[in-house]
């Protein structure tokens, strides 16, 4: 696909922002009634729109330019009499919305102008592009905050509304990078930034979260952090009968994952506890430890691992899931900690024959 097609297609799909918006206004409930277009939702449409004009006005510039000059060499032509070339030159600017500019004209001078835009515009599209990207992925997430905020207040019809303007969104993300991926152009950086975890890797510097278990006081023993720089992912779980239980939580193996994919074990942690049952606790793709949830009776009886999606800068506690609970137990009391968003990198916590408590360590980007 050339540039010069590229150039109103990008166009147009930015007018797609304005439907998006539109179409949240005719939204229908279950019921068929219209539903309002929510004040959150209008005012974070109105800030992506503002930012989408000043990432494109570049392009528009170029266009309107070239415009105004296919424009007087109509008029010179006019004023030639010159009617083969004037019809030419109007020709081309009633295609400029619908086909963009030519570019193998027959006319010297047209193409020349044809030559000086697209050499300009293949450089504004592949600057223009990955921001235009990073500003609909912004949008996105935004709007999927909108949606959980929504929920949890039971406001279903606002959040029914926001979900259509989201299926817009990402509809148009989609679109927009795979005209990108055509022209070979690289999209922004979506994802989780190892760069900026790879600049920050200063495991002295770390932070520990409470505990769960018999204390929340942390008691710090062993603690581990990967020699390189690595995401905590899941654990191996080592379950044993103890007392009355059949099944009770012994000790953990950490697991992390570094930037190329390599996953490894940590440092085993409780003493006598290998000839259990193990079970591998591992995050799904794009996900994280995000926190834990533990029922202790002096030490860590059953565990559940809660998993956040991994975001730009560390992870996002509205998107997450659950692990099964390993291990069973009567009583005791129940504590949950979690990363509150930020990078899980490791884990502390006192064990002895058993896991006594366990903590995550968390740093922030």
């Amino acid at each position: 696909m050339s540039f010069g097609k590229l150039i109103p297609q990008l166009a147009a799909s930015f007018a797609l922002s304005c439907v998006g918006l539109s179409f949240s206004q005719d939204s229908t409930g279950a019921d068929n009634k219209v539903l309002p277009l929510p004040a959150q939702l209008a005012e974070l449409t109105g800030k992506y729109q503002a930012a989408m004009t000043k990432a494109e006005e570049p392009i528009r510039k170029l266009q309107d330019s070239y415009r105004n000059r296919v424009q007087s060499l109509a008029d010179e032509a006019q004023k030639n009499g010159n009617l083969k070339n004037l019809l030419l030159f109007k020709k081309e600017i009633e295609n400029l919305g619908s086909h963009g500019p030519g570019q193998t004209s027959e006319h010297p001078d047209l193409a020349k102008v044809q030559a000086t835009y697209h050499d300009h515009a293949a450089r504004l599209t592949r600057n223009m592009a990955p921001v235009r990207l990073k500003i609909e992925t912004v949008y996105v997430n935004a709007l999927k905050k909108q949606i959980a905020d929504f929920t949890k207040a039971g406001d279903l019809d606002s959040g029914l509304v926001v979900q259509k303007a989201l299926e817009v969104a990402e509809a148009r993300a989609a679109t927009w990078a795979e005209e990108s991926a055509k022209l070979g152009i690289a999209g922004p950086k979506i994802g989780f930034d190892w760069e900026a975890l790879i600049e920050a890797w200063q495991p002295e510097k770390f932070e520990t979260t409470s505990a769960v278990g018999g204390s929340t006081t942390l008691r710090s023993r062993d603690r581990d952090v990967a020699d390189e720089p690595a995401l905590l992912i899941g654990f191996e779980i080592w379950l044993r009968p103890f007392r009355d239980s059949d099944e009770t939580v012994r000790g953990v193996v950490p697991l992390f994952r570094t930037q190329s994919g390599k996953t490894f074990d940590g440092l085993p942690r409780a003493a006598g506890a290998e000839k259990g049952k193990r079970r591998r606790v591992v995050a799904k793709h794009g996900y994280v430890v995000g926190g834990l949830k533990a029922t202790s009776e002096n030490a860590i009886r059953s565990m559940t691992v809660i998993f956040h999606k991994l975001s730009d800068k560390g992870t996002d506690p509205e998107d997450f899931y659950e692990s099964d609970t390993y291990g069973e137990w009567e009583g005791g009391n129940t504590a949950v900690v979690t990363t509150d968003g930020k990078v899980p990198v490791g884990v502390d916590g006192h064990y002895g024959l058993g896991l006594d408590q366990l903590a995550l360590i968390v740093t922030e980007l």
